[in-house]
C-alpha cells in the first residue's frame, strides 16, 4: 500500500482511502467471523506508519524480508544477514505494540548465501531479544512471479532442502548436548 512504484494495483498513495476500505473489511468480516484475526501487512517503507488503519482493526502486523545477494552487494556493498535485513523494518513497525510476524521471506543466491540465512532464522536465541515482538515466519517457497526494479529478475525464493535439513539437524544434535 505504501509503495510508490506502481507495481501494485492497491498502492494508489491514497493513504485515507486505504485505512477506510482496511477498516470496511474487517469490520465486515468481524460480523461473520467475530474470533477472526486480521494481518496489516505493509511493504515495511518510511512511509507506512501513515497507512496504519488503527489498533482496533490490527491484530498482528506483518512485515515482508528479502535476502537478495545480488542486491545486497550492489546496494550495501555486501551481503547482509538475516538480522540486518529484519531490523530496518521491524523497528518501523515495533512501535505499534502489536505481535509482528514475517509475512513473506524470501531468500535467493549462492548455497553459502542461503544457508547462512537459513541458520539464523533457525536459531531463533541469535535474534529473539533483538526482535521480542516477533511471532511468526513464513516462507515465500516459490520463484518470484513479477520482476524485481532495477534488472534483478524474478528471483527463485524457493527453499533449498537439503540446507534446511542439514541445519536443522545440526540444531537438534547442539540442543541435545545442551540438555545432556
Amino acid at each position: 500500500m505504501e509503495d510508490p512504484d506502481g507495481r501494485y494495483p492497491w498502492a494508489r498513495g491514497d493513504k485515507d482511502g486505504y485505512k477506510k476500505a482496511f477498516r470496511y473489511f474487517v469490520t465486515r468480516c468481524r460480523e461473520l467471523a467475530p474470533k477472526a484475526r486480521f494481518v496489516w501487512s505493509p511493504k515495511g517503507h518510511r512511509n507506512l506508519a501513515g497507512y496504519y488503519p488503527g489498533d482496533d482493526v490490527v491484530d498482528v502486523v506483518g512485515i515482508p524480508v528479502w535476502g537478495l545477494q545480488k542486491m545486497d552487494v550492489d546496494y550495501w556493498g555486501r551481503e547482509r544477514r538475516f538480522s540486518e535485513a529484519l531490523n530496518e523494518k521491524y523497528q518501523r513497525v515495533a512501535g505499534f505494540g502489536k505481535p509482528v510476524m514475517i509475512a513473506e521471506l524470501g531468500v535467493s543466491g549462492s548455497a553459502d548465501y542461503r544457508r547462512a540465512w537459513y541458520k539464523e532464522i533457525l536459531d531463533q536465541r541469535t535474534y529473539r531479544q533483538a526482535f521480542p515482538l516477533l511471532t511468526a515466519v513464513v516462507f515465500f517457497n516459490d520463484r518470484e512471479p513479477y520482476k524485481w526494479p532495477l534488472g534483478y529478475g524474478a528471483p527463485d525464493w524457493r527453499l533449498d532442502k537439503e540446507a534446511l535439513k542439514a541445519l536443522a539437524g545440526r540444531q537438534t544434535k547442539e540442543a541435545a548436548e545442551l540438555t545432556d
